[in-house]
This record gives structure tokens, sequence and C-alpha cells, in this order.
């Protein structure tokens, strides 16, 4: 539980920091690794699953989302315990970084807090559904 609220308190200052300077910082994500991947480790597949389609995502669309957003986009779907739960998160990801972006209107927007989002409101979503 305490692995928990510390992952979430990290999950925070990843997203506070993307949202000021547009930017994942390296130590972070090995910090939030640390975190997540010791009792989550089983669900290696799933993170690696997500990576690729971040991967594809931003080989598709000519780099509109970051390295940071990439490597984070692993640390998010490890904690989810399944693909269908994966399949919610990035829905619900891209559907409220699109509403972001289309009252926003921005050059960037940051994705992470989207990102963290999405993998809390899946993991909510399965714990209740």
């Amino acid at each position: 539980m305490i692995l928990e609220i510390f992952t979430l308190l990290w999950f925070i200052r990843i997203a506070r920091y993307d949202i000021a300077y547009h930017l994942i910082r390296n130590f972070d994500l090995i910090v939030l690794g640390l975190l997540v991947m010791p009792t989550n480790f089983a669900n290696w597949p799933i993170g690696l699953l997500s990576f690729c389609i971040y991967l594809l995502i931003n080989l598709l669309s000519g780099g509109k989302v970051g390295y940071g957003d990439i490597k984070l986009s692993f640390f998010c779907a490890v904690m989810l315990p399944s693909i269908s739960a994966l399949s919610i998160a990035l829905t619900s990801t891209w559907m409220m970084a699109g509403l972001f972006a289309l009252v926003y209107i921005k050059k960037s927007i940051p994705f992470a807090p989207f990102m963290i989002f999405g993998t809390y409101f899946s993991k909510i979503v399965l714990y209740f559904g």
C-alpha cells in the first residue's frame, strides 16, 4: 500500500514537471521503475506492447509524441493487469488529450498527465466494473 502511494506521488511529480517544461526526465523514470517493477514485473509484456504502440505512433506522426512519453507508457502499462485494461487506458488517455487539445489550442501539450490519468482510470474501471 505504501509503495502504491509513493508511486502515485511520483506520477504526480512527473505530470507537474511535464506540464511546466514539456519534458519527462530519465531520472524520474528510473525512480518510477524502481517503484513499479517489484510488484508488477509479471506484467512486462503489457508494458512492452504499450511501448511499441507509442513508438509506432511516434514514427507515424513524425515525432509528435516525445520519447519521454514513449518510455513512460511502459511503466504506466506495467501497472495494468491485462490487455483489455491497456485498451481502456489508451482510449481514455487519447480521448482526454484530444479534448484538451481542442479546448486549449497550443503547438504541443503535456501528454504525461493524460497517460497517468488513463492508467488510473482503467484501474478504477476494472476495480468497480
